[in-house]
C-alpha cells in the first residue's frame, strides 16, 4: 500500500513495508527518510504474542509520528549534525505531539483558538 501526505508544500509518500524488504527501518516500526521524502511504516502482517495486538493502530501511531518528525524537517527544524539528541529528533517529544495532537485541536477548537 502506498499513499501521500503534504507536508508544508512537500510531498511525502508513505510506504507500508516489511521489515525485512526494507534496511532503514532496522529495528524500528517507521523512519522519515528526509532525503528520499519517504515515510517507511512497518507492516507487520498479522500480531504475534510479543507485539502490539491492533496492528492497524500502532502502524496509524507510528504514522503520526514519522509525519510530526516531517513537519519538524520542512520547518527547518531537524538537526544539521550528528547529534540525535537535538529536540527536532526527540523521539518522546515527537511520541507526545503524535499522541496528544487530537487532544490539542479538540481544546483549540473548544476555546474558539482555531
Amino acid at each position: 500500500m502506498n499513499d501521500h501526505v503534504t507536508v508544508l508544500g512537500t510531498k511525502y509518500t508513505i510506504r507500508y513495508e516489511k521489515k525485512e524488504n526494507c534496511n532503514l527501518l532496522g529495528d524500528s516500526s517507521g523512519i522519515c527518510d528526509t532525503s528520499t521524502k519517504t515515510i517507511y511504516i512497518a507492516n507487520n502482517g498479522e500480531p504475534t504474542p510479543d507485539m502490539k495486538q491492533d496492528i492497524r493502530a500502532y502502524e496509524r501511531q507510528t504514522l503520526r509520528h514519522e509525519i510530526v518528525h516531517a513537519f519538524m524537517h520542512e520547518s527547518g527544524l531537524s538537526n544539521n549534525g550528528p547529534a540525535t539528541d537535538a529536540w527536532p529528533e526527540d523521539e518522546p517529544l515527537m511520541d507526545w505531539i503524535a499522541i496528544q495532537h487530537s487532544k490539542l485541536h479538540k481544546a483549540f477548537k473548544k476555546a474558539g483558538a482555531l
